[in-house]
């Protein structure tokens, strides 16, 4: 018996430091899902015109304040992605690590809310870099080229940043300089990161590195051309390098329910590529074309990570994944049926809202039990 009554010695009950090191996620998921409910439950109360309720907060809805993107993008899907990758990959995160990982969205949310997410951008960039060194020593090689788009990501969101607080300083002569800053924050590092994590969960990256380079570059471009000579265009060649970025290579390319990773990533290219030619061709109903990219791509590229390699059991039930799933894709359509039917806005409003908000609970009741001996295959083709 042990000294504190347990029926087991003191090293053999796990202190709840060690447990969030081995399971990360029971701690970043529900964080994820908090700060994805103060960015959307707003809107909810706006939709079921309860006045009372969202006009204290009605400043924290307008757009500059960026509390609605930065806690959906840095907030909701920051957690849940590093949720995943801290549980799958082995050895488990140090405990520094872990406590990077729930102060940077937290502090990113933070200086949005009060007008300052340039300054957030800095913890979230932080913890991006700990990412990437934590997922660089596990990872099997050869490597995908595709990974390259990883550092990319991290240099347009530092860049964006930079150049968002720099333009802020200088007047209104320079606030499409601060403009392009915030589209590469908003977009460039989300575009890079979901490259690089599907075409690697794809398995099929035999592109030359110099070709993704030339990529990444025309795409990092592309944000100056929307800027100068019409967002149209920028998102014209954006979805020209996603396009060629969704093809599959292999002449017998795998796609169906037998290797559901592969196809849930290459579903992810198709979505992000969807919502760069959807503003490109009706750029005035982008908000419509971002949100199928933002939702929809990394709704895909969720399922992707959590399906195991083909031939081996899922570690998770797939029916609560589903549910998860399935309520982020409803919430994508009600959220493009705002822009498509404005008539209805408060409807579609609300229904994209409570599915989004749904979706979070539900997402929060899937365990991630991978095994130490599954996790070695979590980034393989």
């Amino acid at each position: 018996m042990a000294v504190d009554g347990s029926s087991q010695p003191p090293s053999a009950v796990p202190s709840s430091r060690a447990v969030l090191r081995r399971e990360p996620y029971r701690l970043l998921f529900p964080l994820g899902a908090l700060l994805a409910w103060a960015g959307v439950l707003p809107w909810l109360f706006f939709a079921l015109r309860l006045r009372g309720v969202y006009e204290p907060v009605n400043d924290l809805l307008a757009y500059r304040s960026f509390l609605h993107p930065l806690a959906e993008l840095d907030g909701f899907l920051g957690c849940f992605a590093v949720g995943v990758l801290f549980t799958a990959l082995r050895p488990a995160p140090a405990a520094w690590q872990v406590a990077v990982a729930a102060l940077a969205p937290v502090a990113s949310a933070a200086c949005a809310a009060v007008g300052h997410w340039e300054l957030g951008q800095a913890a979230w960039l932080l913890l991006l870099a700990v990412c990437v060194e934590f997922t660089w020593r596990r990872l099997q090689r050869p490597l995908s080229n595709a990974l390259l788009w990883i550092p990319l990501a991290f240099a347009m969101g530092a860049g964006g940043a930079i150049l968002a607080e720099v333009a802020a300083q200088l007047g209104d002569q320079w606030f499409w300089v601060h403009e392009t800053g915030r589209d590469l924050v908003m977009q460039g590092l989300f575009t890079g990161l979901a490259v690089g994590a599907a075409r690697a969960l794809r398995g099929d990256d035999r592109v030359h590195p110099a070709l993704h380079l030339v990529a990444g570059a025309l795409f990092v471009a592309s944000f100056w051309v929307g800027r100068r000579f019409g967002q149209h265009l920028g998102f014209a060649l954006r979805a020209a390098i996603t396009i060629w970025l969704a093809q599959p290579l292999r002449p017998r390319w795998e796609f169906g329910p037998r290797n559901r990773r592969r196809s849930f990533a290459h579903v992810a290219l198709c979505m992000l590529a969807a919502g760069n030619a959807w503003v490109a061709v009706a750029p005035q109903i982008r908000r419509a074309g971002l949100h199928v990219i933002f939702l929809g791509c990394f709704t895909a590229l969720l399922l992707a990570t959590l399906f195991p390699p083909a031939g081996e059991k899922a570690a998770f039930p797939l029916r609560k994944l589903a549910w998860a799933g399935g309520l982020v894709a409803l919430a994508m359509v009600g959220r493009v049926m705002v822009e498509l039917d404005p008539t209805w806005f408060h409807l579609w409003m609300g229904v994209s809202a409570a599915a989004f908000l749904a979706a979070t609970v539900a997402c929060v009741r899937v365990p991630v039990t991978l095994s130490r001996e599954g996790s070695r295959d979590f980034v393989s083709s």
